[in-house]
């Protein structure tokens, strides 16, 4: 207990923190931005269906603007905010990447009106959800759960634990790559080291230590070395989302910082430093889409090779000119779209240029399970059965042996998308992990009923991420493992399992992350304090 009585002392006032709202000029920008491109998309892609696309993205614009946009409800809530921004983005993203790369929003589709309607439904759905979980609360108050995480020392910040978890979560990464980051059913040991391996942004933190409990004075050169050795590192995994995790996790702790400390990006940097900034981000998105297609280029050989040797010719592929400029051809090359239906062309995910934007801001897949939904039709039993035993096996396995529930979770390593294509075409594809999205999961599983169920979803998510926060009377603390985790918040909505990667998280996810985060913050302030003693 008088743990957390010190810890909530070292909260620093509210006053000053969030007085002034900063963000009208990112708002302004946006604004424009969006006027200009429906002005374009208007008149390049004069369609009704790429209308109706403009209204979504301004009618969902329009509600994030007017309603969350504000800096009092980011600090409050980071981390639910970052889900919901991701939600917003994923109706944002498509309409302004399509119109750079010359395709209209509706690249693709075959139900425009349905995707942009249930999207635009959903998206409101969310928003009702993201507000009366949080922001409707006027003066946040820490519920069972904080209270129960403060006294544990959830949100206590210490920079030898902080080194350490990042070099046990560098360990974890590369225990990983040893075994081909692939781990067998009922590999407990494997699968508990992948569950740590976010540590590993850990010393990231100490970069801003605003966003702490505990001030200190840490060597950022020492940091900045360590995070090199993180991205390069990333580079080995053949994974791009593990690539982008080192630059995007120091992002939004910046980002986060400069609210936190009520600076503005004039203060903060000069022009000098914006400039050079600006110029770096344009070479590095250069530099980070051709080690992309490397990437690419050498996946098939992923599962055949170590990871030494994967990486090894992934960067002799960076290096070979002539063939980088022949895979940016092909990559660069738009999918032919022709006139049949997605029954007659097969799965495909190809919809923007960008794999990161292609990755977060796909709706084409929303489009294209809508139209699967419309095949096996709403409230289909199976995919309902489907979802139901997942749900079950969500469990570990003794837990399920003590109910008398039999499931071999060997028979479920497909994905919801898998399962949709598969009712749809009867062609098999189950093991594929083609990703779904909320929409064609959801009303394909319940029909008109997903939309109040996932608002009940959603709503209990935004709760269980208001708990990465603990709010005291005196101000607001962030959990280290909110702040290191920052980054898979943003990307919590998004094509993947559908609404099932929602329940998964609310039954399991949350609960395992704070388990494991405590079980090796007590084991590395257990040995310190013993080393000290001695």
């Amino acid at each position: 207990m008088r743990n957390s009585e010190a810890l909530r002392a070292r909260v620093s006032p509210l006053k000053n923190t969030y007085k002034e709202d900063k963000l009208s000029g990112i708002k302004k920008i946006v604004d424009v931005i969006l006027y200009v491109a429906v002005f374009f998309e208007v008149l390049f892609f004069p369609e009704i269906g790429n209308l109706i696309g403009c209204v979504m993205t301004l009618f969902c614009w329009w509600i994030f603007r007017y309603f969350f946009l504000f800096k009092k409800i980011i600090l409050l809530h980071p981390f639910s905010f970052l889900m919901f921004l991701s939600m917003f983005m994923y109706r944002f993203v498509p309409f302004i990447a399509t119109l750079v790369e010359g395709k209209p929003i509706t690249y693709g589709f075959e139900n425009a009106y349905e995707t942009f309607f249930y999207e635009t439904l959903l998206f409101v759905v969310s928003a009702l959800a993201f507000y009366f979980a949080s922001v409707q609360v006027v003066k946040p108050a820490s519920n069972f759960v904080q209270e129960k995480l403060c006294k544990l020392n959830f949100y206590k910040s210490d920079i030898v634990v902080l080194w350490v978890m990042g070099f046990i979560g560098l360990i974890a990464q590369l225990y990983s790559l040893m075994i081909g980051g692939r781990s067998e059913y009922g590999d407990v040991l494997s699968k508990s080291i992948a569950g740590i391996q976010y540590m590993i942004y850990a010393p990231s933190i100490l970069l801003f230590p605003s966003l702490t409990s505990q001030r200190y004075t840490v060597n950022r050169a020492h940091v900045l070395i360590y995070l090199g050795v993180v991205f390069t590192l990333s580079l080995a995994t053949n994974s791009r989302q593990t690539m982008l995790m080192p630059v995007a996790t120091l992002t939004l702790l910046f980002c986060l910082d400069i609210l936190r400390r009520n600076l503005s990006i004039r203060q903060f940097v000069s022009p000098m430093k914006l400039a050079g900034f600006v110029v770096f981000f344009v070479f590095g998105m250069s530099l980070i889409s051709d080690i992309s297609i490397a990437m690419l280029a050498n996946r098939g050989i992923r599962a055949h090779v170590s990871r030494e040797e994967l990486f090894i010719q992934t960067w002799n592929t960076l290096q070979n000119r002539e063939q980088m400029d022949q895979l940016r051809k092909i990559s660069s090359q738009y999918e032919i779209i022709t006139n049949e239906s997605y029954m007659i062309n097969g799965w495909t995910e190809t919809y923007i240029d960008n794999f990161m934007l292609n990755r977060y801001g796909n709706m084409r897949i929303s489009d294209q399970t809508i139209y699967y939904a419309n095949v096996v039709g709403w409230e289909n039993l199976k995919m309902r059965d489907d979802l139901i035993t997942k749900i079950w096996a969500i469990l570990p396995t003794p837990i399920l042996n003590n109910l008398g529930v039999k499931i071999n979770k060997e028979d479920l390593e497909y994905s919801r998308g898998d399962y949709l294509y598969n009712l749809a075409t009867g062609s098999g594809g189950l093991g594929g992990y083609r990703v779904t999205s909320h929409i064609g999961d959801g009303l394909a599983t319940w029909g008109m009923w997903y939309f109040p169920i996932q608002f009940v979803i959603f709503y209990l998510v935004f709760k269980l991420l208001d708990c990465f926060v603990l709010y005291t009377k005196r101000g607001f603390i962030y959990s280290p493992y909110g702040l290191m985790s920052i980054f898979l918040f943003l990307g919590m909505f998004r094509n993947a399992n559908g609404h099932f990667q929602d329940i998964s998280y609310l039954m399991r996810g949350f609960w395992q992350d704070c388990f494991t985060y405590l079980v090796v913050y007590w084991l590395i302030k257990t040995l310190t304090k013993s080393l000290v003693n001695r």
